[in-house]
């Protein structure tokens, strides 16, 4: 599903706002946090895909808002830690990764 359809899930995803400002950039949330907003509970979970820009652009551009890890650089996954507690809450961790091409 598309992020602009579930911004509100986040109370402050500034770093969601962010991406998706960025051009050719599409960002969808994906796995828990899609499942809990069907079932109108609370999610802990937040995992989002990002599509049409490399990870060192996606690394750059969410450094402002956390410490950002590389997971596994040859899946292309990404965790950004939320570092303004006050802001965003208490040290959210969101896994963003990259579309994959699967080869047999």
């Amino acid at each position: 599903m598309l992020a602009t359809d579930f911004l509100h899930i986040n109370r402050n995803a500034d770093y969601m706002k962010h991406l998706l400002s960025l051009d050719g950039v599409n960002v969808f949330f994906v796995g828990g946090i899609v499942r809990d907003s069907i079932l109108g509970t609370q999610s802990k979970d937040c995992d989002i895909v990002v599509s049409g820009v490399p990870m060192s652009d996606v690394i750059s551009e969410l450094q402002p808002f956390g410490k950002v890890d590389i997971a596994s650089k040859h899946i292309g996954v990404i965790k950004l830690t939320v570092t303004d507690w006050e802001k965003y809450g208490e040290g959210q961790v969101v896994d963003v990764c990259l579309p994959r091409t699967e080869k047999s």
